[in-house]
This record gives structure tokens, C-alpha cells and sequence, in this order.
């Protein structure tokens, strides 16, 4: 062993020992090839952008610890030595920084600037990486199938040593192992679409990259839904990455043939994008989204021609709406009917290299004109290209029908029966079909031709900066291009139809033609804008002469309305749509996971809700490497996102520099820098987890974990708190785990309050401790199942004061007021619609009295609606139930709520509940069923077990059946109780039916029920 100045050993763990400095060991990274994905992309001594590698050591005497980074090649130098840390004894992870380059090297380590270095022998890189998730067309996009003959040497590629793959697939091939590896033909990793892509994605970037993924073939967009067995695969592979710059979806085929529709396959691209933003732990959001939809497809695919389009449809659809890329490869060819062979392969890896760099989309057709057996159809060229090419015959790809059929298709000349110009493409009818005749065109139209030559018919355009055989294809028709017959009557088109989605500080407009374009090709879609309603449109109020849909009209004023029209010309006129409206408003949770570039002041940042910070005790943070970092301590600072209430769930991610003494809070309800609760990671003597709060600058740490979770040096944490608002429970959550609660009581806090982040240890400054790495609220919808009475009593979201109102004008006859002091009795009422429900308090609690001072509405969407104003009377024959116990579900007694319907007026009642579990306790239950008003027990009833979870129906005291199934936690459940009234009940005099619920929770956990019981409680006869 030799230790000395730029010398060092090779041995797994070796001590560095240097006096008075620091001395450690050193475990080699664990996976050679590995390629660390970078967290920025400018920078950097290679201005690529710089990352972190974990490296995990013991230091057995306290003290400083550099690095410098080592080629692998020829051991030179890349970075020069530099301060890792100042480490602390014990076990712990150091965050290497290391910048973004091109080429392999080690990492060394060492007590001084100078040495003595214990030198890194696993060699790794650090770059980018894109995440490749799909069925059977991306398997075989990693590794070739048995029967795709070729070989990447054999297709011309020459692979970068610098790409590699780490990747599981399931087809005909099956890899469940997977392993950091250069694309090599006999490997795991021997399919041509990787390779070529790695290669293209390594020249340009001028980095190491990586694709990473999992794909399963035959799969569907369901088998992808988080927590399904597709999704579940891939989580390994994302943490093994722990992050990815861009995301490319190929599904599509087998849904087409299982009938999935289009807004389902939206849906599951929403929930699957969703997932991975989260599990997206060094970028969160910020990656690119690329989608391919049934590429290349022969008649033999799964799905008929309406089923694949309308999947393609979705999937264009998502991308323009997700801010993402659309792919639709109609050049690949193929080994059977649907899956691409070697040489396949390799255009596909160029497709969506094209995608992620220059783009991949080419000429669109705009319209069409027929004179005799001519079809002219202009193209509107992408950008950067300016002529068409013809490749081949590109007959083939292109279909004309009679309007309105896809049956009896006109024959192309079977010469020359494609020819362009440089901005059109004439389609030359083997025959004339007549004057009168309008007809349908398609380019692309599933199915594909077969044959194997794919590429050498089809129209291109002349943008080839990639020195490919081909440029850029011309774009797919989903709907048919409407071909006017000659000589016919050109009328204005059929009026267009358009949608405006408001947004925070803009308005998303959507548009779609009318069913006819009036006999010539549509030239402009314009959008026209006005602040004032009805307005005519005309150039003074012009947005775009023609825009491209959706369009976003952005740096608009939150709390102003829009309206917008737009119009479909053609030559004989321009007819507009009707108005639509929208009024965008700040987005109703925060949302931030900054991103920006390294040293960004956190006061000059803009999350992507569109909200900005600001500190509140002169000392501001910085963003590094994507999280927050406070150079000075303490550092307190302050969301502009304004709470609609504290029902809130906070939620953010922890990352631990290294096991130093945390300080590290998300504060929330904050009514001033002295006054507030907290919840994060403390130092107070164990540095453990806490809830707390601060009143005028007095600080309790109110709620402390027991079993600690460390904060293990290089782990990032999931980190919830959930805000059960006034006189609930507040819970910390550290991955999905409890770790600490308790309840709010704290008068001081009543109030709405701002959220904020507070850094107040020195240890969680730039380079160490434990950084929040990204933050974002969600509203949670309050229950109304805690009626507890009493002039102590109120609801979760309601303080004393508070008035709220009803949904609509129909609800304003039934409100009713809930107990005061005098009378220990309580109304709960349901609007006749079934869409909210009312709780009133603070009144006499009488029938017909009007000076109760507020009551509680709350919505399907959990939405509280506030205002002033007495309460109306009501009469007898409104559906009201009174609270008659003095204890309801939050406690351990049960709840009846009996209608004041007189008995025996109707034959059959049936009571209708919607409900959600909030957790599920080791010994509680909620039920809901029909009493009499004797008590005796009215089968059916409805019952949750929430000691297992499961949903039941009883059809006598004693026995159940129809287990409905596990109640899933926070999800929505809803149970329909029907009851005959025979059998002598509601037939006494004052006999009534009662709607029933009881809860039985721990005496620790009484506002744990509070989400437990009851959501909408109403009674019809006659259903």
C-alpha cells in the first residue's frame, strides 16, 4: 500500500490516514457502467450540467473530505481535487459532485487537497437518461427478438462505448435482471433501436447517456396504472437511476383490439405521467414526454381501423395538451404484422432521436381540391423544411373514398399515381368519378401496406440535418380531408366549435372544425379575444390569424374574465363559433419542484403553479442541484400560495446531504415568524421527526417520533403533513408511515395561514444536511360524519363566525340550524338535488328559526362556500334529521339521524350515504343503516369493517353478505339502503326511520373518524 500526494491504493476499502485530518475508508460504487443522471444541464467546467454520486464511507476521525474525478482512459485529472465535505465521524453517504462529460472515470477520495487519494476503481459516468416504458414494439426496441434476423454491426451501427442500458422486458425474450450495460449484439441489450438511438442521443448531447425502462408485450394502458403489476416493475429501475430527462411511451396495439376507448387511454397516460413526476426524485416534472400511439401497423394488428385511430387520436391529444410530443412512425418495416425487425429497428431509434432533437414532425396536409382526375393537396411544411420528396411509389399510402365512406375506394394511376410538387401532393385518379362527385382523402390510414420497403415509398420533406436516407414523413390524416367536387358550389364552412380550460395567469383554447368545410380546404382557423361579452370579432380583437390548437394565451390577469370566438374560412367566407369564456386564477394548490439553474436566489424562483417566495427574516435560499439550500442560518421563508383552508395535506420531498443535526421544517398556518406550526426533521437532543408549533416565539415540540427514521446521508423522504383544520388531528407522515401526530388546539392557529420552509441549523446550509427538494399542497375533502353537539362542538373546517351558504338557490329553503346552549339537539340537512349537504350550529336549534349565525355546505368536491345572512325557516315536510345522541361518530356512541317525514306515508324509503375511509384504525367500525325509532334494527344496513377494510351488506342482525369489497383509503365509497315500510315498522303513531351510524374508535384516535362516517346522508320514497 503506498499513501503519499496523487498516489493512492486500489483495494475495496482502504484507510487514509494523514495527521490531524481527517481519517476514513472507502467503499467502491457498487455497479461499474453505471451513468448518474445529471440534475442541470448548463454549467459545469463542460457547460453540460453537473450531478451527484453517493459514496459511502466511514470516517473514524472527524475532518474535511475531497474529491477529484479520474479518467478511466489514461488517469488523467478531469476535476481537480475540491471539498466534499467536512465530515463527521460514523457511517454516512457523501453527495459527490461531479460534472456532466463525455467519457468514463473513477472517483477519488482523500483527507487533503494534495492526498493521500484512495483511488475509485468502478468506473461511471454522469449524463442523461430517457425512460423507455410500452409493450412488445419497445422490448424489441432493447433487445432483438429470436426472429429478427441482423445484428447492430450487421446494420451499419457503431455503438458508443458511452450509452449504456438498464432495462427488464418481457416478450419473447424475457429479462427480469437487470444490469448497466453497452448495447452489444448476444447481450440482453442487442436490439438495433437502442443502439442507433444511444448513438445519435451520445454525438449530440456530447455526454454519456442512458435509457432505462420496462416494457411487458401484450400489455395495456390499465397494466400500467400505478400500483398495477407493469408499474410496480418499473419502480426498481427508477430508483435505481433515482431520475430521467425525458419519457417515451409506445402502447397503443393491444388496447385497440381490447376497445379501449380514447378518453380512457388519456386518462392512463394522466395517472401514469402522474406517478412518474413523483418517482422522478432529481426532476420531478421537469422532463420531456414523447408518445407513440400503433406505429406501423399491417391488417393483421389488433383492433379495427376506427379502434387503432381513435387510440392515435388520444394519444396526439394527450401530448398537445401535456405540453409533450406526439410519434406516429409510418416507415418502419417490419418482421410480422405489428413488431419492427432489425433494420426496423434502426429507423425507430432515429424517429425518436429526431423527437427528442430536431424534431420529428413532417409535412401536414391542410386541405384539398379536385379538378377531373386530379386530387391537389397543400402541405404545410414543419420547420426548416421547404420541399417536399417523393420516395418511390408512394401510392400505397394514401386512400380516396366517395365523401363520407371509407368503402369503394377510388383506384390511383397505377403510374405515377403520386407525384409532388415542392408545397403540394397531387393523388392522379385512375379514373374520373364524375363532376358531382365529393370524396374523402387519408394519408396513412391503418392498415399499412405490407411489404418490406416501407421507406422507399412515401412522401418526405427535404430537412435531413442527420444525413439520413430520408427526411421527415408526411403527416398521418385521422379525420379525412374533405375534397370538394369541381365545378360545385363553394359555400362559408359549418361554424367551428371551441373550449377554453382556464389556468393560472392563462387560458387553453381547443378547437374543432365543423362537418363540412363548405366544399374547399379550410385556410385559417383564427381566434379572436375580448374582455367584454358578446363581442363581434374583427381585427381589433385578433389574437392569432391562425394559430396552432390547443393554444395557450398566456400572461393574462388572474380574476378577469376572457371570451373568446374563432372562425374556419375558406374562400367563399370565414363563420365563427360561438363564445366561450374562461377566467384563469391562481392555481388552487402550490406546486414546486425547483428546478432552476444552480445559485437562482429562491426570491427570484417561479414554481410551476406560478408561485414565488419570499423571505420573511432578511436571509434568503438558493436552489442547488435542485433543492433548496440556505447559506446563512436561520433562513424563514414564505410561500405566495394563499390556503383556500387548512384543510390542507402538505406534502414535499427531504433529502439528506449527510446525517448531520437537521433542522429542516415545512411551517404552515403561519401567522407571523413567532407564531406557527411546523413539521420536519429537528435536532432536539435525538434529531428525530417532529410536529410542533411556536406561539409569540415560544417553541414546543409538541409531537415526537419514537421510531426514528434517520436521514440516512444521499435518501430522499416523502414527507406529508396533513392539516385536519380546527380541532382535528394534525399527522407527519415520513413515507406513507405515521411517525408523529396530535391535535390542533391551539387558539392562536385558528386562523387561515400562509406556508412556508425554515432552515435553522447551520447544518443545513449549501452542502450538507437535509434539503427539501420539491413541495406541493393538496386540497382535502372535509367530511361532514363528526357531528359532535354542543356549544363546544364544530366542524373540522369551521370556526366560530363562519357563515356559509348553499350551493344553489333550491338548498336556500332548507337550511337549519344546530345547537346552542339551550337545547342539546342538532340538525343535519340534504339538499333536495343530493349534491351537498348543510350543517348549521350556533342556533337555538329549533324547527323555523332564522337567527342561527352560520352553517357548513359542503359540495361533492369538498368546495366550502362562505357567506353572511340569517337562516330561512323550514317546515316539517323538508327531509331534516336531528342529531338525538349527545355523542356522535368523531366519539364512541352512535349518531341516529331520523327524518321528520311523519311515519307511514310512504311505503318504501331508500337512504343513499357517500363516504371515504381516512384510515383504518385497529379497532373501529362504521356502520349506516334504517332504524326504527325504537331502536330495533330495519335489515338491510350497510357496514364497513374498518378493522379489515371491507364494504358489506347485512341482511339480518346476525349474518352478512356481499362483501363489496376492501375500502381503499381516501377513495370514495357510496352504499344505497332500501327498506320496506311493512312488517309494523313506521306504522305507529311517531314511529320514524332513522338513517344509522356508529363509530367505535380508540379514545386516541377520536378525529381520526372524522373522514370515516358520513358524506351525504338523503332519504326519497318511491325509488
Amino acid at each position: 500500500m503506498r499513501l503519499g500526494f496523487g498516489l493512492g491504493v486500489t483495494a475495496p476499502s482502504v484507510l487514509a490516514r494523514v495527521s490531524a485530518v481527517a481519517e476514513f475508508t472507502m467503499t467502491q460504487l457498487a455497479k461499474a457502467n453505471r451513468n448518474y443522471q445529471r440534475t442541470s444541464s448548463t454549467g459545469g467546467e463542460q457547460g453540460k450540467g453537473s450531478g451527484t454520486i453517493p459514496v459511502q464511507v466511514n470516517v473514524t476521525t472527524a475532518g474535511p473530505i475531497f474529491r477529484r474525478i479520474r479518467s478511466q482512459g489514461d488517469d488523467s485529472i478531469l476535476q481537480a481535487a475540491a471539498l466534499v465535505t467536512n465530515a463527521n465521524a460514523g457511517a454516512q453517504t457523501l453527495q459527490v459532485p461531479v460534472d456532466v462529460r463525455l467519457g468514463w472515470f473513477f472517483v477519488d477520495l482523500a483527507p487533503t487537497a494534495n492526498g493521500p487519494w484512495v483511488l475509485g476503481t468502478t468506473r461511471v459516468g454522469m449524463g442523461g437518461a430517457s425512460l423507455w416504458t410500452g409493450q412488445s414494439q419497445m422490448s424489441r426496441s432493447i433487445g432483438r427478438t429470436s426472429g429478427a434476423s441482423g445484428t447492430i454491426a450487421g446494420n451499419g451501427i457503431t455503438v458508443s462505448a458511452y450509452g449504456t442500458v438498464y432495462a427488464t422486458y418481457a416478450d419473447t425474450r424475457t429479462v427480469t435482471s437487470p444490469a448497466w450495460a453497452v448495447p452489444a449484439d448476444g447481450s440482453n441489450y442487442d436490439a438495433t433501436a437502442v443502439a442507433e438511438f444511444l448513438r445519435l442521443k451520445i454525438e449530440a448531447e456530447g455526454c454519456n447517456w442512458s435509457v432505462i425502462g420496462h416494457s411487458v408485450g401484450g400489455s395495456t394502458i390499465n397494466g400500467w396504472q400505478p400500483g398495477n403489476t407493469h408499474f410496480n416493475n418499473l419502480l426498481p429501475i427508477l430508483a435505481e437511476e433515482g431520475g430521467f430527462e425525458e419519457w417515451w411511451s409506445y402502447l397503443g396495439g393491444t388496447d385497440a383490439g381490447a376497445g379501449t376507448t380514447g378518453a380512457a387511454y388519456k386518462t392512463g397516460l394522466t395517472n401514469v405521467f402522474n406517478e412518474l413526476v413523483n418517482r422522478n426524485l432529481l426532476r420531478g416534472s421537469n422532463f420531456r414526454k414523447y408518445i407513440a400511439v400503433a406505429g406501423t401497423r399491417l391488417a393483421g394488428g389488433d383492433g379495427t381501423a376506427a379502434q387503432v385511430t381513435a387510440l392515435r387520436v388520444a394519444g396526439k391529444e394527450w401530448a398537445a395538451e401535456n405540453g409533450g410530443v406526439y410519434l406516429e412512425p409510418h416507415d418502419i418495416t417490419l418482421l410480422d404484422d405489428v413488431h419492427q425487425d432489425q433494420a426496423g429497428g434502426v429507423t425507430l431509434g432515429r424517429h425518436i432521436f429526431r423527437a427528442t432533437t430536431s424534431g420529428d414532425v413532417g409535412p401536414t396536409i391542410t386541405g384539398g381540391s379536385r379538378t377531373g382526375t386530379v386530387i391537389t393537396l397543400p402541405v404545410q411544411h414543419a420547420s426548416g423544411a421547404t420541399a417536399l420528396v417523393r420516395a418511390g411509389n408512394p401510392a400505397s399510402r394514401f386512400s380516396v373514398y366517395p365523401a363520407g365512406t371509407v368503402t369503394g375506394a377510388l383506384a390511383l394511376a397505377s403510374t405515377d399515381g403520386v407525384t409532388v410538387t415542392a408545397n403540394a401532393i397531387s393523388l392522379n385518379l385512375a379514373a374520373d368519378p364524375g363532376a358531382g362527385v365529393a370524396v374523402d382523402v387519408y394519408a396513412l390510414r391503418h392498415p399499412d401496406p405490407s411489404g418490406s420497403t416501407p421507406q422507399s415509398n412515401m412522401v418526405y420533406d427535404n430537412r435531413n440535418p442527420e444525413g439520413f436516407a430520408f427526411g421527415r414523413h408526411v403527416q398521418p390524416t385521422h379525420v379525412p380531408v374533405q375534397v370538394a367536387a369541381p365545378g360545385g358550389t363553394v359555400v362559408a364552412p359549418d361554424a367551428p366549435t371551441a373550449t377554453a380550460t382556464a389556468g393560472s395567469g392563462q387560458n387553453v383554447i381547443a378547437y374543432a372544425d365543423g362537418a363540412s368545410n363548405g366544399g374547399a380546404p379550410i385556410t385559417a382557423r383564427p381566434l379572436y379575444r375580448s374582455t367584454t361579452a358578446n363581442f363581434t370579432p374583427g381585427a381589433g380583437n385578433l389574437l392569432q390569424a391562425n394559430p396552432t390548437y390547443p393554444f395557450t394565451d398566456a400572461g393574462l390577469t388572474n380574476g378577469t374574465p376572457y371570451y373568446y370566438k374563432v372562425g374556419a374560412t375558406n374562400t367563399a367566407g370565414t363563420t365563427y363559433s360561438g363564445e366561450v369564456a374562461a377566467t384563469p386564477s391562481a392555481s388552487a394548490n402550490l406546486l414546486d419542484t425547483f428546478t432552476d439553474t444552480d445559485g437562482v436566489a429562491l426570491s427570484a424562483h417561479t414554481g410551476e403553479s406560478g408561485h414565488t417566495w419570499s423571505t420573511t427574516n432578511g436571509t434568503d435560499a438558493a436552489i442547488r442541484s435542485n433543492r433548496v439550500a440556505a447559506a446563512t442560518v436561520p433562513c424563514n421563508l414564505l410561500s405566495s400560495f394563499v390556503p383556500a383552508n387548512v384543510m390542507q395535506s402538505i406534502v414535499a420531498s427531504f433529502t439528506a446531504l449527510s446525517t448531520a443535526a437537521q433542522n429542516t421544517l415545512i411551517r404552515f398556518r403561519i401567522q407571523s415568524d413567532n407564531t406557527y406550526y411546523y413539521a420536519g426533521k429537528v435536532n432536539n437532543g435525538t434529531n428525530k421527526w417532529v410536529i410542533g408549533y411556536t406561539i409569540n416565539g415560544t417553541t414546543n415540540n409538541a409531537a415526537i417520533s419514537t421510531a426514528d427514521i434517520p436521514g440516512t446521508t444521499g435518501t430522499t423522504y416523502s414527507v406529508r403533513v396533513e392539516d385536519g383544520g380546527v380541532g382535528g388531528l394534525i399527522r407527519l407522515l415520513i413515507n406513507d408511515t405515521v411517525v408523529a401526530q396530535l391535535t390542533d388546539n391551539q387558539a392562536a392557529l385558528n386562523n387561515k395561514g400562509r406556508i412556508g420552509l425554515r432552515y435553522s441549523l447551520a447544518a443545513a446550509g449549501t452542502g450538507v444536511g437535509m434539503h427539501v427538494t420539491s413541495i406541493r399542497t393538496e386540497s382535502t375533502v372535509a367530511s361532514a360524519g363528526a357531528l359532535t353537539v354542543g356549544t363546544s362542538s364544530r366542524k373540522a373546517t369551521m370556526q366560530p363566525g363562519d357563515v356559509v351558504a348553499p350551493v344553489s338557490g333550491s338548498f336556500a329553503d332548507s337550511l337549519v340550524a344546530m345547537t346552542g346552549a339551550a337545547y342539546d339537539a342538532g340538525f343535519l340537512d340534504v339538499s333536495e338535488d343530493g349534491s351537498a349537504i348543510v350543517v348549521g350550529v350556533n342556533g337555538p336549534g329549533v324547527l323555523g328559526d332564522t337567527t342561527g349565525t352560520y352553517s357548513l355546505v359542503h359540495d361533492r368536491a369538498g368546495y366550502t362556500r362562505q357567506v353572511s345572512g340569517p337562516f330561512p325557516s323550514i317546515t316539517t315536510t323538508q327531509d331534516y334529521f336531528p342529531v338525538t345522541s349527545t355523542n356522535a361518530i368523531a366519539r364512541s356512541a352512535n349518531a341516529n339521524l331520523q327524518p321528520s317525514r311523519p311515519a307511514g306515508t310512504v311505503d318504501q324509503v331508500i337512504a343513499v350515504a357517500f363516504f371515504s375511509v381516512r384510515d383504518i384504525p385497529a379497532t373501529s367500525r362504521s356502520r349506516f343503516g334504517l332504524l326504527a325509532s325504537d331502536g330495533t334494527s330495519i335489515p338491510p344496513e350497510w357496514r364497513i369493517n374498518t378493522t379489515t377494510g371491507n364494504v358489506s351488506f347485512r341482511a339480518n342482525n346476525n349474518s352478512y353478505s356481499t362483501t363489496l369489497g376492501v375500502a381503499q383509503v381516501g377513495k370514495f365509497q357510496q352504499a344505497i339502503v332500501q327498506m320496506n315500510m311493512t312488517n309494523g315498522h313506521g306504522t305507529a303513531v311517531g314511529d320514524r326511520v332513522r338513517g344509522w351510524l356508529d363509530g367505535e374508535p380508540q379514545v386516541s384516535q377520536t378525529m381520526e373518524t372524522v373522514e370515516k362516517g358520513l358524506r351525504e346522508i338523503g332519504v326519497a320514497d318511491g325509488w
